[in-house]
């Protein structure tokens, strides 16, 4: 895989992971492609969650690469955390702690602010797939840069409020698409990814509430599998969901 990259700038788009998979069916990828916007007006995170981000002030942007060979979807998934982690940490003040941001299961990546965890940025990886021939991946990052988060319901915070950091959205997309291509281009071995991903995630082993099918049960998330699958300890095996869920059948109670 190629360490340079092509680059696709507009002023506003919808969401820039659709113009990625609308250009990729439409050209002839050579090299992988960087699409980024001042303004993502229709940005979308899991389970097709809303993200928002304020024109000029965060990054919005799609990287438009081969399917690594050798690697599986939930593999790619973790990597892409980790290299987004390793990004956010290069502009990480003397002063802050690294143990500071850690990873979400199994996109987000949050930062130790106020006394609290607060997402400052998610991912969304969409596959292209020509029958059972896994050919491509988008990966989709938002990061609240300078944006006002702090004041809003849900918890979030921006790298200006958090670390008092100031930067050019369009810079930091791309230092952050060229970590992701030296990451991927890594000859990484799955076990490194996997031990790595669960070396900074956020509440492993921690008792907390989490919500199955619409009802709330309290319990710890052990590991996480090479599939991606979380392994849960649960309080009451009476009511208990399965030891064994994948993330979108399962969401944090943000509250504790």
């Amino acid at each position: 895989m190629s360490t340079t990259y092509d680059h696709h700038h507009t002023p506003a788009v919808a969401s820039t992971n659709a113009w990625a998979l609308s250009w990729l069916r439409e050209q002839e990828m050579e090299a992988p492609t960087l699409f980024t916007t001042d303004h993502q007006h229709t940005g979308r995170g899991q389970r097709d969650k809303p993200w928002s981000a304020e024109p000029h002030r965060d990054c919005s942007l799609s990287l438009a690469v081969e399917a690594p060979r050798g690697w599986t979807p939930a593999m790619l998934n973790m990597a892409v955390a980790l290299s987004l982690r390793s990004t956010l940490l290069s502009v990480l003040p003397n002063h802050r702690s690294e143990a500071s941001v850690l990873i979400k299961w199994p996109n987000d990546v949050v930062l130790w602010h106020a006394q609290t965890h607060r997402k400052c940025a998610g991912i969304l990886v969409e596959n292209v797939w020509r029958g059972s021939e896994w050919t491509h991946a988008v990966i989709g990052i938002g990061t609240n840069v300078s944006s006002q988060r702090l004041t809003r319901s849900y918890r979030a915070v921006s790298l200006l409020e958090a670390w008092q950091v100031t930067m050019d959205p369009i810079a930091l997309a791309h230092r952050i698409a060229s970590n992701l291509i030296e990451t991927l281009h890594a000859p990484l071995q799955a076990s490194t990814v996997l031990a790595g991903f669960q070396n900074h995630l956020m509440g492993l082993k921690e008792r907390r509430t989490f919500v199955h099918q619409g009802s709330e049960h309290i319990g710890m998330l052990c590991e996480i599998n090479g599939e991606g699958h979380g392994r849960f300890a649960w309080q009451d095996p009476q009511t208990a969901p399965p030891e064994w869920l994948p993330s979108s059948e399962i969401a944090w109670v943000w509250g504790q």
